[in-house]
């Protein structure tokens, strides 16, 4: 194959005005040229379309729909899509100008394999601090554990085409929905790990995720936790109790500072398990309790 990779990178978007410009031109400035971006405005009420219409770019297609939520709108541009492989953009995140580069070079070193391609993310605070996002946890190596144990959102990802045509996010789940679809096309596909950060996730007060983020995260927990049980069998026993671990962690984390008793009860699940957590456990039981009064 000695064509250029054409990387088809679906952006969904609702709202976004003040945030869209930047996640486009970050498009705009890949070092890698041969792409196309479709965003699909999932029925906008603000000035989105304008700001949109301000790039003339060929290579961009704006598509608006009746709001029907994002996966609907990611499926959407899955259908219209015309490249080889897939990659995603949030609206308010952005690319690092190699984003394309490095998966191309990953891509083709692989011989154009059909395989989960993902990269690095750093995180962007809404007071413009920039930091690196924990790499992977690389310590269980299948595919199934692999994904169990490492959340890994849309923004990070390079699918195939062919593979993401017949496998569309579940139009039912609103929280969480990669990570199942991610357990449904992964039996095939080998996992590519590239460790370069490439990739800026914007952590700010407008994400509809924020809304109420005790309630969302403890969705998230539960959905993740329900699509994981259906394919418990794929799941090596040591992968299924570090997940569980994982996510009795992170309950405590939620809780800590809002519902001590909550938090507690989690951090000594944490303690009592195998865990490489147990120091942060701690820390979290022993605050609550000397501040419990407080």
């Amino acid at each position: 194959m000695n064509n250029p990779i054409l990387f088809s990178i679906i952006m969904p978007t609702y709202n976004r005005a003040g945030f869209i410009g930047k996640a486009i031109k970050s498009v705009i400035d890949q070092t890698f040229i041969n792409w196309e971006l479709l965003i699909i405005d999932d029925g906008s009420t603000d000035n989105t379309k304008e700001v949109v219409s301000k790039f003339s770019d060929p290579r961009i297609r704006y598509i608006y729909q009746i709001n029907q939520e994002r996966s609907a709108a990611r499926n959407n541009g899955i259908q219209k899509s015309q490249g080889s492989f897939i990659c995603f953009l949030d609206s308010d995140d952005y690319y690092l100008d190699d984003f394309l580069a490095e998966f191309d070079k990953e891509i083709s070193e692989n011989n154009f394999k059909n395989a989960f391609y993902f990269c690095n993310t750093f995180c962007e605070k809404s007071n413009g601090i920039i930091e690196k996002s924990a790499g992977a946890n690389e310590c269980f190596s299948g595919s199934y554990d692999f994904l169990l144990n490492n959340t890994i959102g849309t923004p990070r990802v390079c699918l195939p085409s062919e593979i993401l045509k017949k496998n569309f996010f579940d139009l039912e789940i609103r929280i969480g929905e990669d990570f199942e679809l991610w357990m449904r096309l992964i039996n095939d596909l080998e996992i590519k790990y590239i460790k370069s950060y490439t990739q800026v996730f914007l952590d700010h007060d407008e994400r509809s995720i924020n809304d109420n983020v005790i309630i969302q995260s403890l969705i998230a927990i539960e959905l993740r936790i329900k699509t994981a049980s259906k394919y418990r069998d794929k799941f090596s026993k040591e992968a299924f109790s570090a997940f569980k671990n994982q996510n009795k962690l992170k309950l405590a984390r939620l809780y800590f500072g809002n519902n001590k008793v909550a938090c507690i009860r989690y951090s000594i699940q944490v303690l009592l398990s195998i865990s490489n957590s147990k120091k942060e456990a701690l820390y979290m039981i022993m605050k609550s309790i000397l501040n419990y009064g407080n």
